[in-house]
This record gives structure tokens, C-alpha cells and sequence, in this order.
């Protein structure tokens, strides 16, 4: 059975990039403009369903690759030569 592993790396990237950076941005215009917490309140209303987004979206990724390595495939005929029985009408 093939080995596959789950890249946390990939999805905390993610996480790093849409939820995290924005947070600190918004921190730091806050601290800037003396306007805390107004600015990072913001940033959090907006990042928050972006990030829970791409996270899910990587992480259905990463547990598809798992699937795919690990689940056999399903056949496309389930009994090879077997017919579906026909009904007939009578009436």
C-alpha cells in the first residue's frame, strides 16, 4: 500500500497567508492610525470566511490524495457480463 502523508505545511501556508498576515497588517494600521481595535476588527470580519475557505478547500485537497492512494477504485460495471434484469409490462 502506497505511503501518503497529509502536508500540514501546505495548509498552515495557507492558513499564514490569508488569516494570520492580515491580522498582523491590520494590528499594525491600528497601532499606526490610533484607531485599535476598529482597523483589526475589520481585517478579522474579512479574512476570517476567506481563510475558513482556502483551509477547507486544502485540506478536502489533501484528504483527496489520501482517498485516491488508499481506496481502490470502484468498478464501472459492478459484475462483468451480468445484465440488469428486464421487466415486462403486461396489461
Amino acid at each position: 500500500m502506497p505511503k501518503t502523508r497529509v502536508h500540514v505545511g501546505r495548509m498552515s501556508l495557507v492558513l499564514l497567508v490569508t488569516l494570520i498576515m492580515p491580522l498582523i497588517i491590520g494590528g499594525l494600521v491600528d497601532v499606526l492610525t490610533e484607531t485599535f481595535p476598529w482597523v483589526t476588527i475589520g481585517f478579522a470580519v474579512v479574512s476570517l470566511p476567506i481563510a475558513a475557505f482556502f483551509v477547507v478547500r486544502q485540506g478536502l485537497a489533501e484528504m483527496n490524495q489520501v482517498i485516491d492512494a488508499h481506496a481502490p477504485a470502484a468498478p464501472a460495471d459492478p459484475l462483468p457480463g451480468a445484465s440488469l434484469p428486464t421487466q415486462s409490462r403486461q396489461g
